[in-house]
């Protein structure tokens, strides 16, 4: 009897490994044909942006013959400033969103206030409110302290939006935060400040670094609250320069048009490059305490 056990578990062994390695095939290979149908349309604007308008008519699919640089030399020149207004106009937003939400969540997440909970749980349910609903209020507002076509009309309320989300966040990430490491801080006379900006602040970097990127792409992509509030073309963003980018480059110029769509998403790439590190360490320090 033993020797039929000892005899049956290569064949067992062999058998799992092959169910094994065929299941993780058949993911890897359903995983590669959704990247591949993510990326068809990024590919196909790269593809057109490099050729003339009756190559991209006559001949899609075939190699562009000449390849036109050229075409982002027009697309650049066409969506620059724009590109410039939206970075400018997104890191003023950022600031005091990772600020004033850290500031929010360190004091929720490691000081006694009476109430704090009820107060946490009213910012919550704010999420569930659509944005939609509350867009006349808003530009109500904006008229009213006459911000309109001013950056203000868009920085201000882009930092207030950023506020439910980064405190929910930022709470999170200092609650993460060992109190051993906020005591001996405290025994060494250190003030709730220095506590929040010396010690615990660098632990919860990455979190603040992921709320950033987060809010970066969000406002960088607005569309509709630029329209409402910003007038003239000059101090437009990125979404609706790309939106009116035809009236630089002429209607049926797709090649330049198709190049500025592939100037216009370099900054985010740029922002997730370089803080691909933080941000995906900010997105799993919710399953390890520091």
């Amino acid at each position: 009897m033993a020797i039929d056990l000892a005899a049956r578990l290569p064949d067992a062994r062999g058998r799992r490994r092959r169910r094994d390695w065929a299941q993780a095939t058949v993911i890897s290979i359903g995983l590669g044909l959704i990247l591949f149908v993510t990326f068809v349309p990024v590919l196909l604007m790269l593809f057109m942006s490099v050729r003339s308008r009756g190559q991209i008519l006559t001949s899609l699919w075939s190699l562009p013959n000449p390849v036109l640089w050229t075409n982002y030399v027009r697309g650049w020149q066409g969506i620059e400033p724009f590109i410039v207004n939206s970075i400018l106009y997104c890191t003023a937003a950022i600031i005091p969103i990772v600020l004033f939400t850290s500031l929010t969540g360190f004091a929720m997440g490691t000081m006694r206030i009476p109430g704090k909970e009820v107060l946490f749980y009213a910012i919550l349910a704010l999420m569930m409110i659509p944005g939609i609903l509350t867009l006349f209020p808003r530009m109500s507002l904006i008229y009213q302290f006459n911000l309109v076509n001013t950056p203000w009309a868009l920085v201000l309320p882009w930092a207030a939006g950023g506020q439910v989300l980064g405190v929910f966040l930022m709470r999170t990430a200092f609650e993460g935060v060992h109190i051993e490491i906020r005591e001996a801080a405290y025994v060494d006379g250190a003030t709730h400040f220095q506590q929040y900006a010396q010690v615990c602040l660098p632990l919860v970097w990455p979190m603040a670094v992921t709320l950033a990127i987060m809010n970066f792409v969000a406002l960088y992509n607005d569309l509709v609250w630029p329209l409402i509030v910003m007038q003239e073309r000059a101090k437009q963003v990125v979404a609706v320069g790309l939106l009116d980018f035809t009236a630089y480059v002429g209607t049926s110029d797709l090649g330049p048009q198709m190049a500025g769509y592939a100037i216009a998403s370099l900054p985010l790439l740029l922002v997730f490059l370089f803080g691909m590190r933080y941000y995906i360490a900010g997105i799993s320090s919710g399953a390890v305490k520091m």
